[in-house]
């Protein structure tokens, strides 16, 4: 199994709350970024993973972004499924090829729309 080492699990802490306090502050593109970073590892781990799409999905909704919103609720559902499958697989943290569950499931990825800046 590939699971996520302490320092690597405390880098995904370290850009959460950062993702946090930029939030609070409004900064939302900053916010975004830091759960951006804080992503690639947090893929292996589904408490991490959920975490992150978590705190995506309230910049989105705040943002007033509903396809983007929507978008962060279906990958706050299905991150732990694709982070167990990520490990199950021995990818390691950050490693493109996952799972692409959406993708399987929609048959593409979500289109861009209007609402997206």
């Amino acid at each position: 199994m590939t699971l996520l080492t302490h320092t690597q699990r405390a880098y995904v802490a370290q850009h959460l709350t950062r993702a946090r306090a930029h939030y609070k502050d409004g900064d939302l593109a900053s916010a975004m970024s830091a759960a951006e970073a804080a992503h690639p590892l947090a893929m292996n781990h589904p408490v991490d993973h959920a975490r992150v799409h978590w705190r995506m999905l309230r910049v989105e909704a705040r943002r007033l972004r509903p396809n983007a919103t929507r978008f962060q609720i279906i990958q706050l559902t299905l991150s732990p499924v694709s982070s167990v499958v990520r490990v199950a697989r021995g990818l390691e943290p950050g490693q493109p090829g996952g799972t692409s569950i959406l993708r399987t499931l929609l048959g593409r990825y979500p289109r861009q729309s209007a609402d997206t800046p």
